[in-house]
């Protein structure tokens, strides 16, 4: 028998086989994509509002003109010399009272009676034309006033040929804290009941 020739056959199946497995090697291999973009930071500068220079420009200047201008109208310090410039207009008790005494029951005598302060004391002056000569006529600050005299708050000397004086023990303040009150002179010690001169203490402001 003739043996049959196998090497064509083979090696077509060998070139086959080897297409075969190309084939199927390019289709199992993975398949690349494009890469995507990455998307684009976004820069503070490019993104952050933009400032009005305008404003600051237009106050900035006045800020400062203000501030270093002690002239400029409305400024602190025009106010504190506008303060400091002012008059205090406090009212301002005085240290001293003069008091009018008018005559009182036709005596035809009168005078003037003056408070003055000493320290937590006030001294009493009173100085009355038409007194009788050598006679001794007591005097006292009484609540109420001439018209309705009251008690007998503080006792004064006794004047002497119209005249007298005494530090009452009283401070200023108290006293006029405690007006109404009015200055009585009566005729004698022995007719006390009877005004002679008579006024009313009063405090006018300064």
């Amino acid at each position: 028998m003739e043996k049959k020739s196998y090497t064509i056959p083979v090696l077509i199946g060998i070139i086959i086989l080897g297409i075969v497995v190309f084939i199927l090697w390019n289709n199992s291999a993975p398949l690349t994509t494009p890469a995507e973009p990455l998307p684009a930071t976004s820069n503070p500068s490019d993104t952050a509002p933009a400032i009005d220079n305008s404003t600051t420009s237009s106050t900035s200047p006045n800020s400062e003109d203000t501030a270093s201008n002690p002239s400029q109208p409305g400024t602190a310090t025009d106010i504190g010399n506008a303060s400091s410039a002012t008059p205090d207009k406090t009212p301002v008790a005085p240290t001293s009272i003069t008091i009018p005494l008018a005559s009182e029951n036709k005596s035809k005598e009168e005078g003037s009676a003056t408070i003055t302060k000493m320290g937590n004391k006030i001294k009493v002056t009173l100085t009355v034309t038409g007194a009788p000569k050598g006679s001794l006529q007591p005097a006292h600050i009484h609540s109420g006033s001439c018209d309705k005299p009251g008690a007998i708050k503080y006792p004064l000397a006794d004047l002497m040929n119209g005249a007298s004086e005494k530090t009452v023990n009283v401070s200023y303040e108290q006293l006029i804290s405690e007006l109404p009150l009015s200055i009585n002179v009566h005729k004698s010690i022995k007719d006390i009941k009877t005004y002679v001169a008579c006024g009313n203490v009063t405090v006018t402001q300064e």
